[in-house]
Order: structure tokens, then sequence, then C-alpha cells
């Protein structure tokens, strides 16, 4: 049985080390490796199983063309890219908000790609990966979606703590699991 893996906003610039995002909460180098490590064996464990892979990039403005140098959010982090760079099951989709969840379920839609069983890796656990899951689950009640925690991050000084965000979600939605 089939799975896709959904990677939110795995790109250079939101593991930048150090920097100052959003609501002023500076990210560490724990941060950035344990969370690279964790979408890694992520990458690692859908391939070996065949799953498909969803890459999400967050596009910094609704005119940015994919490519373009001016993008500041682009691209998605070599590192990862170079697991999958031979791997035939992948695609990017692109949002310009933190909720990427109806660009993941058009995608989904459109390639036929397995929705029963989604995984779910990234970045700002607390903003882009906890309102994309939203979407996915409101749009796809009898999926289970699970939220793999240790290939998420949360920002050190982050007003939303990671673990209280993944929490809710999961209370929110009965097909949301965190593990």
């Amino acid at each position: 049985m089939y799975q896709t893996l959904v990677i939110i906003d795995a790109q250079h610039f939101f593991f930048a080390d150090p920097v100052d995002h959003m609501d002023g909460c500076t990210n560490s180098k724990e941060l950035y490796t344990n969370c690279i490590d964790g979408i890694v064996e992520e990458i690692n464990l859908a391939k070996r199983r065949g799953d498909y892979i969803i890459f999400v990039e967050w596009l910094s403005n609704p005119n940015a063309v994919i490519g373009d140098q001016t993008n500041a959010f682009l691209p998605t982090h070599k590192d990862l890219l170079s697991l999958v760079s031979e791997y035939n099951k992948k695609c990017f989709v692109y949002k310009y908000r933190e909720d990427g969840g109806n660009e993941v379920y058009q995608a989904l839609i459109e390639r036929k790609l397995p929705s029963k069983y989604i995984r779910i890796a990234g970045v700002y656990s607390g903003y882009c990966v906890k309102e994309t899951t939203d979407t996915l689950a409101k749009k796809l009640p009898c999926s289970k979606i699970k939220i793999i925690k240790k290939a998420t991050a949360c920002y050190k000084n982050n007003k939303l703590n990671k673990n209280n965000a993944l929490k809710d979600l999961a209370f929110k939605h009965t097909n949301i699991s965190v593990i």
C-alpha cells in the first residue's frame, strides 16, 4: 500500500543559521540538524517503500517565478533534493501563504496520488505544517494523516509550542495522529 509523504517548506531560507523569522524567533543549529535528519529519514523510508513525495514550497509573493532568484524562500534544501534527484515519484507544489493544503489536495487529485495514508514533515509546525495539515484533514476526512514529530521544526522562542500545536490538531481531527 503506497503512501504520500508531504514535506512542507523545507527551504534554505527557513534553515538559515542564525536568522530571525516572522515573530522574532531565532532558530538554532540543533533545530536545523534534528529536523533535516528527520526529513532525511522520512525521504529514505518513502523511497524504500516506493511512496510518493510532495514538496511544498512557499513562494515569497504570488507573482514570483519558479526558479527566480528574487524569490527569497526557494529552493528546497539541497541536502533533501540530492536524495530525490533520481527518484521519479516526486512533485513540487507552490503556495503563497502558510496554508498549502489546497495545493497539496489538488496535486493528490490531479496526479492520482495515494491519499488514504499521508505522512507530514516540514518547518514551522505551529504555522505552515499545522495549517496545511488542518486543510488536508478537512478535505480528506477518510485519510489517515500522520505528522512525524521528529521531522518537523518549530523555532525555539515560538509562541506556538510545537507539541501543543500538533496535539491540538490531533484532538481537533480524528484522522490526524502525531508520531
